[in-house]
C-alpha cells in the first residue's frame, strides 16, 4: 500500500515540476533575462530538492529520489540562467561606457 502512495506522490511531484519549471526556464530564455525571479529562491529551492535527493539515497527511498531529480535539474538549469543573463548584461554595460 506504501509503494502505491510512494508512486503517486512521485508521479505528482515529477509532474508539478515538469510543468511549471520549464515554462520558467522558457520565460527566461525568450526575455533573455531571470527578472521578477528571487535568485535566492532559485538557490535555496536547487539545494532542497538535492538534499532530499541525498535523504532518499540514505533510506534508500527510489520514489523520493526519482520525483526530486526533475526539479533539481530544472532549478540547476535556471540559476545557470541567472549566471549567462547577469554576464551578457554586464558585458553590455561596460559596452556604454
Amino acid at each position: 500500500m506504501s509503494d502505491i502512495f510512494g508512486l503517486l506522490g512521485a508521479i505528482f511531484s515529477s509532474a508539478c515540476a515538469m510543468v511549471g519549471l520549464p515554462n520558467q526556464i522558457f520565460k527566461n530564455y525568450k526575455n533573455q533575462n531571470c527578472k521578477g525571479l528571487s535568485f535566492w529562491l532559485a538557490f535555496f529551492a536547487f539545494f532542497s530538492h538535492s538534499s532530499w535527493i541525498g535523504y532518499g539515497l540514505s533510506k534508500p527511498d527510489i520514489f523520493l529520489c526519482i520525483s526530486q531529480i526533475p526539479g533539481s535539474i530544472f532549478m540547476m538549469i535556471i540559476l545557470i540562467q541567472f549566471w549567462m543573463y547577469k554576464n551578457r548584461k554586464q558585458k553590455k554595460t561596460k559596452g556604454l561606457s
